[in-house]
């Protein structure tokens, strides 16, 4: 079920919606996160391919915000994964917890949900979308 976002919407336009991720918008995911995080490495950013397999591992996990009005561009997104977690030993760097971002660790019945990323493109913020 999509979600309308953004208060600054024009008359006649779709604007902004949040929906599940689906294979059809990894490559978005991919553009959004070089345009969001441009100062990272490459091996800390999803690409398509680990939007993939993050959406195959948690697909109720991941979502993305789509313009309607820009062709369905990803102009956000979320990720998550189930885990069980020890607050007795609560160190841990975003790639072990992210299992090198494959969320081969989701445990389907795990006691916590770990966001593992929300990011807004920069010329969408401040519209409410994250």
């Amino acid at each position: 079920r999509a979600r309308r976002m953004g208060a600054e919407r024009n008359e006649g336009s779709r604007g902004v919606v949040v929906v599940p991720l689906e294979q059809r918008f990894c490559a978005g995911v991919e553009m959004l996160q070089h345009a969001c995080y441009p100062m990272l490495a490459a091996h800390e950013k999803i690409g398509a391919r680990e939007a993939t397999t993050m959406m195959e591992a948690f697909p109720r996990g991941q979502t993305v915000a789509i313009d309607l009005d820009a062709g369905s561009k990803v102009v956000g997104m979320n990720t998550g994964l189930l885990i069980d977690f020890s607050f007795d030993e609560p160190h841990h760097t975003f790639q072990q917890i992210t299992s090198n971002l494959t969320f081969a660790n989701h445990k389907p019945n795990g006691e916590y949900y770990y966001g593992g990323d929300i990011c807004v493109h920069p010329d969408y913020r401040r519209r409410g979308i994250g």
